[in-house]
């Protein structure tokens, strides 16, 4: 589940990690989205907030800025209302059909 920028491999469970940690966050996907104009991975930061999204209009940004701090620039970050995140049975995010979401918003 490496995410391949410009031939740069990106960990998702690192970005995860640090958005992750900016308050008002619940949970973190870091996926790869494929684009054909640039002919590489996009990192998208999608993140399940706390609240209802009209409660924070610069979360985006707060995690933004945290992934900036450590020295990772992504090219979106999208967040999403509370348990909208496709999980499995045990519980983890589901990597790849996010992907799929976010490749269709974008298509």
């Amino acid at each position: 589940e490496i995410i391949i920028k410009a031939g740069q491999n990106i960990i998702p469970s690192v970005l995860e990690e640090i958005a992750g940690a900016v308050t008002g966050i619940r949970a973190v996907a870091a996926v790869g989205v494929h684009s054909p104009e640039l002919e590489t991975e996009l990192v998208y930061i999608v993140a399940e907030t706390r609240l209802e999204l009209e409660q924070h209009p610069e979360l985006s940004e707060r995690v933004r800025l945290a992934l900036k701090a450590e020295g990772v620039a992504v090219d979106k970050v999208v967040l999403v209302a509370p348990k909208s995140l496709p999980k499995t049975t045990s519980g983890k995010l589901q990597r790849l059909a996010i992907a799929k979401m976010m490749a269709a918003r974008t298509a």
